[in-house]
């Protein structure tokens, strides 16, 4: 039988991040299939702003997103997705309180959606999605951990090579004001670090 994650166009890297914590079988896949809704935004276009409650958990399918906060209201960038990452609001989403996130497409984003209602049914439905979900909520919350070490550890130079180096497709889509301010260091010194580099 064809797996429904490796014959619907983009779905693979998903698929893959699924399998890589629970082995699903034909039948569970479609299930979850079933409840994916596929959405596109065009660059600039806000997915999820501060103040409203997610709904949904993303998937990457391409493209670039930034997640931003305001601070004395300036505008601060604490993360940036690209193709294969999950993203949302997830602190939002699992509490079901308001964000304090905001979500923007750098470029057209193309993702598959799915949404708090849909996900608690598939838990009834398809049980070891549910210790999936929690393995790939340990994962971000590691990532999320990872980011504070290395704000407070690494230089703005060793964080941007980092960047460079595990994205070097994508980076070139982030204005220098966001990378600037996701690294934490002026327009004008990131300018110079490049220069350097």
């Amino acid at each position: 039988m064809l797996n429904p994650f490796t014959t619907v166009s983009g779905l693979k890297k998903l698929h893959d991040l699924l399998n890589s914590k629970a082995e699903f079988s034909f039948n569970e896949l479609n299930k979850i299939v079933s409840k994916l809704q596929f959405k596109k935004i065009k660059k600039g276009e806000v997915l999820i702003a501060a103040g409203e409650t997610e709904n949904y958990i993303s998937f990457v399918l391409s493209g670039t997103m930034r997640t931003f906060f305001f601070k004395d209201e300036k505008e601060v960038c604490l993360e940036f997705f690209f193709e294969g990452d999950l993203t949302g609001s997830l602190a939002s989403f699992l509490t079901r309180k308001p964000s304090t996130l905001s979500q923007e497409a750098l470029t057209t984003v193309s993702l598959v959606q799915l949404s708090y209602d849909d996900l608690q049914e598939l838990y009834s439905d398809v049980p070891k999605l549910e210790k999936a979900s929690r393995m790939l909520t340990e994962d971000l919350f590691m990532k999320s951990s990872d980011k504070v070490i290395e704000l407070l550890s690494m230089s703005a130079i060793e964080r941007y090579e980092k960047l460079i180096e595990q994205h070097p497709k994508y980076y070139q889509n982030i204005p220098l004001k966001y990378l600037a301010s996701y690294l934490n260091v002026t327009p004008e010194s990131l300018s110079r670090i490049r220069k350097n580099i």
